[in-house]
């Protein structure tokens, strides 16, 4: 049987061997043995040197049980002390376990930020590129517009650098027939000058005639004033009229 100290519990034939043991010895420093053994003396003997023998044993075992039992506890200890090394072990890697798991919840949300932003970024792209391909369009269509105009321009400008052309060949062909004209105004200007010099001439040689004439008269008149006057005088003529 075990007691509460975890020892084995001395049974009544047990603690009768111990009374017999620990009976006094008569101050020889033996155990009292009457003078005549008897067997059951003998066997009561037995018993004792058998409980000794035990109890020696016991005291071993004890000994034993106690050195287990610090050793145990020692076991205990170093077995608390690892718990204790693994606790703190594990609480330190659930820290850092907790502050990985952060910190990937924190680079998950820092990547799905990351993630709106581009694609944030690329929905504004995309708009600034559809606004741009719409200016691009209405750029283009308003060069073309500015084109066409210009080639109606282009068109309005040479149909009237045409017309321009055409009223400056029909003036440079009055200005041709005009001069023709001139010309031959000057050409018949040039012939009434000359028809008018011939003319002068004409009279300058007929003033010439009547002068000659004249002096012939006045030398008959004189060889006549000599002779006789005469009944009527001869008239005097006169110069060509329009001269």
């Amino acid at each position: 049987m075990i007691d509460a100290a975890g020892e084995p519990r001395a049974s009544a034939r047990q603690l009768m061997r111990r009374k017999l043991a620990d009976m006094p010895t008569g101050g020889i420093g033996r155990q009292y043995e009457p003078r005549q053994t008897t067997r059951t003396q003998r066997i009561a003997l037995a018993f004792r040197q058998r409980a000794a023998e035990t109890r020696a044993l016991a005291a071993r075992l004890r000994k034993g049980a106690s050195e287990r039992r610090n050793l145990l506890a020692a076991h205990a200890r170093e077995e608390s002390a690892r718990r204790e090394r693994a606790a703190e072990e594990r609480a330190r890697t659930g820290g850092e376990r907790e502050r990985a798991a952060k910190a990937r919840r924190r680079m998950s949300h820092l990547r799905g930020v990351a993630a709106d932003a581009r694609r944030r970024l690329e929905e504004l792209r995309y708009i600034q590129a559809t606004e741009r391909m719409r200016a691009a369009n209405e750029r283009d269509q308003l060069a073309d517009r500015r084109d066409r105009e210009a080639d109606m321009r282009d068109r309005d400008a040479d149909q009237r650098e045409q017309v321009a052309d055409e009223r400056d060949r029909s003036a440079d062909l009055r200005n041709h027939e005009a001069d023709v004209r001139d010309r031959m105004a000057d050409d018949r200007e040039r012939g009434a000058d000359e028809r008018d010099r011939g003319a002068d001439r004409r009279d300058v040689d007929a003033d010439e005639r009547e002068q000659a004439a004249d002096e012939r008269e006045s030398k008959a008149d004189e060889r006549d004033g000599r002779t006789g006057e005469p009944e009527h005088p001869t008239p005097r003529r006169g110069r060509a009229s329009g001269g």
